[in-house]
Order: C-alpha cells, then structure tokens, then sequence
C-alpha cells in the first residue's frame, strides 16, 4: 500500500537520517522524474519465495506488527531489493525520497 509506510512512521524515527550500509527492502514505485540515481541499483521482481521470506519477516516490524497476512503479501510482493552505496541518505525528512 503506497503511502501507508511513511504514514506510520513516528517523527522521533522520521527526523533522524538513515545511512545505508548494504541491503534495503523498498517498494521499488518511487523514482525521481530524473530517473534512478546511478547510487542505486533495482534488482528484478522476486520470485515467491522471496516474497514469502519478507512475509516471514514483516509481522516482527512495526507497522507491519498487526497487518492482515493478504495485506503483508500484497506489500511483500510490492517490494524490491535495492542495492545502496554505504553511507547514501536513504531516508531524510521533509524531502521526497527515489525509492522510498
């Protein structure tokens, strides 16, 4: 669910920056009119295990904490793994995001 992410989020987590060290799982809908940053790199679509590994792992993660399991499997499926060079700002606040 578009949105529903950054509507969740509490402003203490919001208004820290995010530094990324490897991995982050994002929706991958998300660009800049520019295109994707040469910073990052999508990968293709997963396959179902993928998405039933990331469903295995959402319940544990707020918000995701009391979401109906069709619900999780829709954003697991939405989902993408994006490669980002360490110390790239994932998330900062007031600025609208790439990928995420």
């Amino acid at each position: 669910a578009p949105g529903m992410l950054g509507n969740s989020l509490t402003e203490a987590a919001a208004s820290k920056r995010k530094r990324a060290a490897g991995l982050l799982v994002t929706d991958g809908q998300h660009t800049s009119s520019g295109g994707a940053s040469p910073k990052l790199q999508q990968s293709e679509p997963k396959r179902e295990e993928e998405a039933k590994w990331i469903m295995d792992l959402l319940p544990k993660k707020a918000p995701f904490t009391s979401m109906p399991v069709e619900q999780l499997r829709r954003v697991a499926l939405a989902m993408r793994r994006v490669t980002i060079e360490k110390g790239v700002d994932v998330i900062k606040e007031g600025e609208m995001g790439e990928i995420a």
